[in-house]
């Protein structure tokens, strides 16, 4: 491979299924129908991932970022209905293989709940396996396949035998235009030089996206709602900027659609001014508002802006002149003297490392937010653990002052109940209260001590009587001893009284 610096992603355009009366060479045909309504599965709900060898646990080599489908009528030998990917890819080492050849022909990987045999039409998934083998022949020669009726894509993938033989790269895109695959190939150094020059020498003059245009781009590139403010190359990073300079938006709405166009733009070069440094951090720039959904607020004032404005997110005549401080594009290097030609090599230089730092800021910046999410994850799921541990615990201690409690409740019954010390009543009423709730045994306490306290005030009042009683009958008993003293006198013999 060349020792040319490789470009951090690049672009693919992807002959994927070709359709009916394409057959493969598994011996199944896809459908015009199955096809123009499953094509829009390979971006929604989600951008489907680029693979090698149908490993889904793999990380992505990049995602498929749009789709159509191609009626191709001229005359080939390939067959002429197909859909095409647009596939972004992002991997190091996959660029290496895709720009050496290595990587070149794909398979798609999908679902289907609907295909019948092309001999008896049996729809196999509903009515199960017929007793026509897919890939033989019929007595008029026809091949037996099977007929997908409808798809769902979950993937594609560089393979090195592919079903499809005519499914592979189309075209390849560094930024600068779409170069015809084969050419490429067979052409690499100079391309890859030609292009290197390029990055360095000229600056983006993009016209205005047009809406077809504009609808063609991914999602992704765009920073505001409603597909609004592309930023996909560096003059609409900076028409978006202006914009956003001049424009009377909440703080809130500029601060977030800035920080993504300065996100997008550091691979352009294009990164906070010292004034804006001065006032907030670069991280806090980049990063304003990046996992916030847009309100209903801030939607609905950029919809009524754009309705009355609909292109003042692109760059106009004068955003797209040559920057002062580049090499025109028009300068021939063959006719530079060799002084002119180390100044300019000089300058390239430097410009390319002011790139290379910028975009390793960006990969540093995304790393520590990485890092700081990762970790914050990492504390909340902790936390989460220790409040699961002692929840955990209160219930245990809970259950545990709950039985305590009722054996109290039960114990304190039965010796109001009981008067004796009978085991075995007393084990028949520690069976019979322990089924209870404790409410209910609350109940019965609180009556059994009640009727134990009425039972006691009139125990108290029979025994103030008895002792009232006893008293009366005391008094009595001494009155009767006092009247016989007073009348012993006449009970003894006066003659021994006067002796």
């Amino acid at each position: 491979m060349s020792k040319i610096e490789l470009p951090n992603s690049i672009d693919i355009k992807i002959k994927a299924t070709h359709f009916e009366p394409f057959i493969n060479k598994n011996a199944v045909k896809y459908t015009e129908k199955a096809i123009k309504a499953g094509v829009n599965s390979w971006i929604k709900p989600y951008q489907k991932p680029q693979l090698t060898g149908h490993d889904k646990n793999s990380s992505p080599l990049g995602r498929i970022i749009n789709c159509e489908i191609i009626k191709d009528k001229k005359s080939s030998d390939e067959p002429s209905n197909y859909i095409r990917l647009y596939a972004r890819i992002t991997d190091k080492d996959a660029i290496e293989k895709i720009l050496d050849g290595r990587f070149n022909t794909v398979s798609v990987g999908s679902k289907s709940s609907r295909v019948l045999c092309s001999e008896c039409s049996q729809v196999i998934t509903e009515d199960g396996l017929c007793d026509h083998k897919k890939g033989s022949y019929n007595e008029k020669g026809d091949m037996i396949h099977w007929v997908i009726d409808q798809i769902e894509y979950t993937e594609d993938s560089f393979v090195n035998e592919p079903a499809d033989e005519y499914a592979g790269i189309e075209e390849v895109n560094f930024g600068n235009g779409w170069i015809e695959y084969r050419n490429f190939l067979d052409n690499r150094e100079t391309h890859l030089k030609e292009i290197s020059m390029e990055d360095c020498m000229t600056v983006q003059t993009d016209a205005k996206l047009s809406t077809e245009a504009r609808n063609k781009l991914s999602e992704s590139v765009f920073c505001g709602p409603g597909r609004s403010f592309p930023a996909h190359d560096k003059a609409h990073v900076l028409a978006g900027l202006k914009l956003i300079g001049k424009s009377k938006f909440s703080d809130s709405t500029k601060s977030k659609i800035k920080a993504c166009l300065y996100r997008k733009g550091k691979r352009y070069g294009v990164v906070p001014s010292e004034d804006e440094l001065k006032i907030d951090t670069i991280e806090n720039l980049l990063t304003f508002g990046v996992d916030d959904e847009w309100t209903t607020e801030q939607r609905t004032e950029l919809e009524t802006f754009f309705k009355d404005n609909p292109d003042a997110d692109l760059p106009d005549a004068n955003d797209t002149q040559t920057d002062s401080n580049t090499v025109t594009s028009d300068v021939k290097i063959e006719d530079m003297k060799k002084p002119e030609l180390v100044i300019l090599a000089n300058k390239l230089q430097k410009e390319f490392e002011d790139l290379k730092k910028s975009n390793l800021d960006a990969l540093t910046l995304r790393d520590n937010k990485i890092t700081d999410l990762t970790k914050k994850l990492s504390d909340s799921e902790t936390l989460a653990l220790q409040k699961e541990d002692e929840i955990s615990k209160y219930l245990d201690d809970h259950a545990i002052l709950s039985k305590k409690l009722k054996d109290s409740l039960v114990f304190n019954i039965i010796d109001l109940k009981t008067t004796d010390n009978n085991n075995e009543e007393s084990k028949i009423l520690i069976e019979k209260y322990s089924k209870r709730s404790v409410e209910s045994l609350n109940d019965t306490l609180n009556d059994l001590r009640n009727l134990k306290i009425d039972n006691k005030q009139n125990t108290e009042v029979k025994v103030v009587l008895t002792t009232s009683q006893a008293d009366n009958s005391d008094k009595n008993l001494n009155d009767q001893k006092n009247d016989g003293d007073k009348f012993k006198l006449f009970d003894q013999d006066r003659r021994s009284t006067e002796e």
